[in-house]
Protein backbone atom coordinates (compact mmCIF):
# COMPACT_ATOMS: atom_id res chain seq x y z
CA UNK A 1 0.00 0.00 0.00
CA UNK A 2 2.88 2.44 0.72
CA UNK A 3 4.31 1.81 -2.71
CA UNK A 4 0.96 2.68 -4.34
CA UNK A 5 0.76 5.84 -2.27
CA UNK A 6 4.27 6.90 -3.40
CA UNK A 7 3.32 6.29 -7.06
CA UNK A 8 0.15 8.34 -6.63
CA UNK A 9 2.12 11.21 -5.07
CA UNK A 10 4.69 11.09 -7.90
CA UNK A 11 1.88 11.09 -10.46
CA UNK A 12 0.20 14.07 -8.72
CA UNK A 13 3.46 16.06 -8.69
CA UNK A 14 4.00 15.29 -12.36
CA UNK A 15 0.47 16.39 -13.28
CA UNK A 16 0.75 19.60 -11.24
CA UNK A 17 4.05 20.49 -12.91
CA UNK A 18 2.69 19.64 -16.36
CA UNK A 19 -0.43 21.72 -15.74
CA UNK A 20 1.60 24.74 -14.59
CA UNK A 21 3.92 24.45 -17.56
CA UNK A 22 0.96 24.27 -19.96
CA UNK A 23 -0.63 27.32 -18.32
CA UNK A 24 2.56 29.35 -18.76
CA UNK A 25 2.93 28.24 -22.39
CA UNK A 26 -0.63 29.35 -23.10
CA UNK A 27 -0.33 32.65 -21.21
CA UNK A 28 2.90 33.96 -22.77
CA UNK A 29 1.54 34.55 -26.32
CA UNK A 30 -1.60 36.19 -24.89
CA UNK A 31 0.45 38.48 -22.65
CA UNK A 32 2.75 39.32 -25.56
CA UNK A 33 -0.23 40.37 -27.71
CA UNK A 34 -1.65 42.44 -24.86
CA UNK A 35 1.71 44.13 -24.26
CA UNK A 36 2.35 42.45 -20.91
CA UNK A 37 5.68 40.88 -21.86
CA UNK A 38 8.00 43.80 -22.36
CA UNK A 39 5.59 45.66 -24.62
CA UNK A 40 5.43 49.41 -24.34
CA UNK A 41 2.86 51.28 -22.29
CA UNK A 42 0.36 53.69 -23.82
CA UNK A 43 2.49 56.57 -22.52
CA UNK A 44 5.57 55.18 -24.29
CA UNK A 45 3.62 54.72 -27.51
CA UNK A 46 2.39 58.32 -27.30
CA UNK A 47 5.97 59.57 -26.82
CA UNK A 48 7.43 57.50 -29.68
CA UNK A 49 8.20 59.45 -32.86
CA UNK A 50 5.83 58.91 -35.78
CA UNK A 51 8.27 60.46 -38.24
CA UNK A 52 12.02 60.03 -38.59
CA UNK A 53 14.18 62.75 -40.08
CA UNK A 54 17.63 61.45 -40.98
CA UNK A 55 20.34 63.47 -42.71
CA UNK A 56 21.31 61.75 -45.96
CA UNK A 57 24.93 61.83 -44.76
CA UNK A 58 23.94 59.38 -41.97
CA UNK A 59 22.75 56.83 -44.56
CA UNK A 60 25.89 55.53 -46.29
CA UNK A 61 25.19 53.77 -49.57
CA UNK A 62 24.73 50.00 -49.07
CA UNK A 63 24.75 49.99 -45.25
CA UNK A 64 21.85 49.19 -42.93
CA UNK A 65 20.93 51.86 -40.40
CA UNK A 66 18.67 50.99 -37.48
CA UNK A 67 16.20 53.33 -35.78
CA UNK A 68 12.93 53.09 -33.92
CA UNK A 69 9.75 54.55 -35.36
CA UNK A 70 6.58 54.66 -33.28
CA UNK A 71 7.96 51.88 -31.10
CA UNK A 72 8.87 49.65 -34.07
CA UNK A 73 12.46 48.70 -34.93
CA UNK A 74 13.16 49.90 -38.46
CA UNK A 75 15.99 49.28 -40.87
CA UNK A 76 16.76 52.04 -43.37
CA UNK A 77 18.90 51.12 -46.34
CA UNK A 78 20.12 53.31 -49.16
CA UNK A 79 21.05 51.88 -52.55
CA UNK A 80 22.05 54.80 -54.74
CA UNK A 81 18.98 57.01 -55.06
CA UNK A 82 16.63 54.36 -53.67
CA UNK A 83 15.93 54.40 -49.92
CA UNK A 84 13.87 51.68 -48.23
CA UNK A 85 12.61 51.67 -44.65
CA UNK A 86 11.52 48.22 -43.47
CA UNK A 87 9.90 47.07 -40.24
CA UNK A 88 11.99 44.49 -38.43
CA UNK A 89 8.97 42.94 -36.69
CA UNK A 90 8.21 39.44 -37.91
CA UNK A 91 4.73 39.22 -39.42
CA UNK A 92 4.07 35.97 -37.52
CA UNK A 93 4.13 37.10 -33.88
CA UNK A 94 6.04 40.36 -33.83
CA UNK A 95 9.50 39.18 -32.77
CA UNK A 96 12.39 41.32 -34.02
CA UNK A 97 14.08 39.76 -37.05
CA UNK A 98 17.82 40.02 -37.54
CA UNK A 99 19.78 40.46 -40.75
CA UNK A 100 22.11 37.54 -41.45
CA UNK A 101 24.83 38.93 -43.76
CA UNK A 102 26.44 35.54 -44.40
CA UNK A 103 23.26 34.17 -46.05
CA UNK A 104 21.74 37.55 -47.08
CA UNK A 105 18.41 37.05 -45.32
CA UNK A 106 16.44 38.05 -42.22
CA UNK A 107 15.90 35.44 -39.52
CA UNK A 108 13.22 35.49 -36.85
CA UNK A 109 14.73 34.06 -33.66
CA UNK A 110 11.34 33.06 -32.22
CA UNK A 111 10.14 30.47 -34.74
CA UNK A 112 12.93 30.57 -37.35
CA UNK A 113 10.92 32.33 -40.02
CA UNK A 114 13.15 33.47 -42.88
CA UNK A 115 12.80 36.46 -45.20
CA UNK A 116 14.89 37.32 -48.25
CA UNK A 117 16.77 40.62 -48.69
CA UNK A 118 13.56 42.26 -49.99
CA UNK A 119 11.59 41.16 -46.91
CA UNK A 120 9.65 38.42 -48.77
CA UNK A 121 8.94 35.19 -46.88
CA UNK A 122 11.32 32.33 -47.74
CA UNK A 123 10.02 29.79 -45.25
CA UNK A 124 8.57 29.35 -41.80
CA UNK A 125 5.43 30.49 -40.05
CA UNK A 126 5.15 34.06 -41.40
CA UNK A 127 2.69 34.38 -44.28
CA UNK A 128 3.28 38.05 -45.12
CA UNK A 129 6.44 39.96 -46.07
CA UNK A 130 8.11 42.47 -43.75
CA UNK A 131 6.23 45.75 -44.19
CA UNK A 132 7.88 48.91 -45.47
CA UNK A 133 7.30 52.53 -44.47
CA UNK A 134 6.77 55.51 -46.79
CA UNK A 135 10.03 57.36 -47.45
CA UNK A 136 10.60 60.75 -49.06
CA UNK A 137 13.51 63.13 -49.47
CA UNK A 138 13.56 66.82 -48.76
CA UNK A 139 16.89 68.21 -49.91
CA UNK A 140 19.52 66.30 -47.90
CA UNK A 141 17.08 64.88 -45.33
CA UNK A 142 15.33 61.52 -45.54
CA UNK A 143 11.87 61.40 -43.96
CA UNK A 144 10.34 58.08 -42.89
CA UNK A 145 6.72 58.04 -41.74
CA UNK A 146 4.76 55.43 -39.85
Amino acid sequence: MTRDRARDETRRRFLRLTGRTAAVCLAVPVLHQLGGCGGQTDEAADAAPTTLRIPLAELPDGLRVYRELNGVPVEIRREGDEIIARSLLCTHQGCTVQWQPDVQEYLCPCHEGRFDADGEVIEGMPTRPLPTFPVRREADVVIVES
